[in-house]
């Protein structure tokens, strides 16, 4: 299977009467077929750059990254501490009632039960929500 440019699926190309012509062509066909051969090579050159950023940013697999919100049911809590124990840079124990929170620095709005998790805690927060043997925290994609 042929892997396809999405940015340089159609490139335009000098047409009649100096209007563009719309031509169907992947990347092999910046090398000179498609595209007019040395008269176009800064052209060319600027294609295969923005042909570089567009694969960069369609290997990520989308444009923007998409943030993750833990929330935890506290009422249902147990403090048994499985998840503070796994991933004690977002989870802790609350002095108030003993229930895990969030915290503070990942909270959304000062809410206790919910938060942004953080890209680099995205693998010990699923661990922790796996291990929560009362099933109450929850990992959703944001937007």
């Amino acid at each position: 299977m042929r892997e396809k440019n999405l940015f340089l699926d159609s490139v335009f190309a000098p047409g009649k009467a100096g209007m563009p012509a719309l031509r169907q062509s992947g990347i092999a066909g910046l090398w000179g077929k498609n595209i007019g051969r040395n008269r176009d090579v800064p052209r060319r050159r600027a294609l295969e750059r923005k042909a570089i950023t567009a694969n960069t940013i369609f290997s990520k697999g989308s444009l923007m990254a998409s943030k993750l919100i833990a929330t935890i049911d506290r009422e249902e809590c147990t403090s048994c501490g499985q998840c503070w124990d796994i991933c004690p840079d977002f989870f802790e124990q609350s002095s108030d009632d003993d229930f895990s929170q969030i915290v503070e620095e990942y909270r959304i709005g000062g809410n206790l039960a919910k938060g942004e998790v953080p890209e680099e805690l995205e693998e010990e927060v699923k661990e922790a929500t796996d291990a929560c043997p009362v099933e109450i925290i929850h990992v959703d994609e944001k937007g």
